[in-house]
């Protein structure tokens, strides 16, 4: 029973990510080519403004996600109808909360000299980042209790539409404003829309449970303070370097974390998919929850090394193809940004199995330490590298700050979880990657490389030698084969019964 349900429910994994992996294709394709324009048509003073909003903005959507959402996709798949009553009052409190902090840190701008741009810039991400996080928990349930294929569908409307908008305002207004305030229009858009379908499909009550709400936020604070502190040491690099340097250097920096972010695009799909399917898993046995972490710990491993190999590798021509000439002092910065894609990865499993084991606080204490890491290394770094090198130095200490931090969490997160990673062919995989990425940084520090085709070859490499130590085998492609099979039926729709 044991066995047959963890496998079961490997396969619905797999195929929800199937479904909404191709999903996530076509929207990066377009995010991809809008990334790409924006610095391209702002030039990096502009650009530089436009990702220092941004930095502010960001910290401000994980203020109010409450850490909710993965609880929430915990709950939903297990307790449906009771997580759909927690979506009034979860509206009320993000709302207002978002209107107290969007003023707080207009004000907080103001008095440290923030150009009236920036603030301008970061009203309008700020409000619509108060749309993206209601948008998402109208997903988080949605991927846990409901159809993932309507909601992938509707993703790709909305993705290509806010491309189509944007590359039209830039073309009429070339500021970071008119970038900002086409998102806020899409992002109220699509929150009419999901509301609109939360009521017709699965009953939701647009009368606010403000006492289902706020024990929901309780239980969701170590995920909260996880959230908080993990996303202020990735963005701490940005304002540090935004109070000691100029916009040129906070731009070519932000060019560097764009790729890093393109990397980093299929990382929804861990918490869309794991968080609810370990649910599940672990209500039949611990065994199949650490197998499903497994699985998806070597998964991501196939798909991020080689990513970052090549990334690494081919820099000088990853950013010239992206951003133009203009952007070539970003190149120390993006190599060493280049590993935190799959650390970024790793760490998120691991992160998902404490929680499933309830090891919430755990989880969040190793991130708090991230935090108090990250500020004394951003302060040492930067400033000794703009020191050294001038203004691309500030931005590689920045660089280095992130990869330290990123490597010491991700690091005591597999300690804590290393039951998952006893597979053998897990471990396979781990060898037969590490192998690879040692030498192809002792061949690019003996001997310099140009263009794409060595990148192109350290990512096959990378493939051939995890396929040559065992790490990949006749069974993953029949696994894979089987989900593929289930991904052509028409996903079934969970009836919610609203007490």
């Amino acid at each position: 029973m044991s066995a047959r349900s963890g496998h079961s429910e490997s396969v619905v994994a797999l195929d929800h990510a199937l479904r909404l992996g191709a999903s996530l294709a076509v929207t990066t394709a377009v995010a991809l080519g809008v990334r790409l324009l924006v610095p391209r048509v702002l030039g990096p003073g502009d650009f530089g403004e436009l990702r220092l909003a941004e930095s502010y903005a960001d910290l401000l959507l994980v203020l109010l996600t409450f850490g909710i959402d993965s609880q929430l996709r915990r709950e939903a798949a297990t307790d449906p109808a009771r997580t759909l009553r927690s979506l009034g009052g979860l509206t009320v409190l993000r709302v207002a909360l978002g209107a107290l902090a969007v003023a707080a840190v207009v004000a907080i701008l103001h008095r440290t000299g923030a150009s009236r741009t920036v603030v301008a810039v970061f009203v309008g991400l700020g409000v619509s980042q108060v749309l993206v996080v209601l948008n998402n928990t109208y997903a988080a349930f949605e991927h846990a209790a409901g159809d993932v294929s309507w909601l992938a569908r509707t993703n790709i409307g909305m993705k290509v539409g806010w491309a189509g908008i944007t590359v039209l305002a830039l073309s009429a207004w070339r500021t970071g404003l008119a970038v900002a305030l086409v998102g806020l229009a899409v992002e109220a858009v699509r929150f009419a829309w999901l509301t609109r379908r939360a009521r017709r499909q699965h009953g939701l009550l647009l009368r606010p449970d403000l006492r289902l709400a706020s024990g929901m936020v309780l239980a969701s604070v170590p995920l909260f303070v996880n959230a908080l502190a993990h996303t202020f040491y990735a963005r701490v690099g940005t304002g540090w370097l935004g109070a000691v340097s100029g916009p040129v250097e906070v731009g070519l920096y932000g060019a560097a974390s764009n790729v890093a972010s393109l990397a980093l695009l299929g990382m929804p799909i861990l918490t869309w998919v794991l968080v609810p399917s370990a649910a599940r898993a672990a209500a039949s046995s611990g065994d199949d929850m650490r197998g499903l972490v497994t699985g998806t710990l070597r998964l991501s491993l196939l798909g991020a090394v080689p990513v970052a190999l090549a990334c690494a590798v081919a820099a000088p021509q990853v950013l010239a193809l992206c951003f133009g000439p203009g952007f070539a002092g970003a190149v120390p910065m993006l190599r060493a940004l280049a590993p935190t894609f799959a650390l970024a990865y790793v760490s998120t499993v691991c992160a998902i199995a404490l929680l499933q084991e309830g090891r919430a606080w755990t989880m969040a204490a190793v991130s708090l330490a991230g935090v108090v890491a990250s500020v004394p290394l951003n302060a040492w770094l930067i400033g000794g590298g703009g020191v050294a090198l001038g203004v691309p130095g500030g931005g590689a200490g920045a660089a280095w700050a992130t990869l330290i931090t990123e490597v010491t969490v991700t690091a005591v997160l597999a300690g804590l979880t290393w039951r998952s990673w006893c597979e053998p062919r897990l471990l396979r995989t781990t060898a037969g990657l590490a192998g690879v990425a040692a030498l192809a940084v002792a061949a690019a520090l003996t001997r310099p490389v140009s263009g794409v085709l060595p990148a192109l070859l350290a990512a096959v490499a990378a493939v051939a030698a995890v396929s040559v130590a065992g790490g990949i085998g006749s069974d993953d492609v029949a696994f894979v084969s089987h989900a593929w099979q289930r991904r052509r039926a028409p996903a079934p729709v969970l009836a919610v019964e609203v007490l």
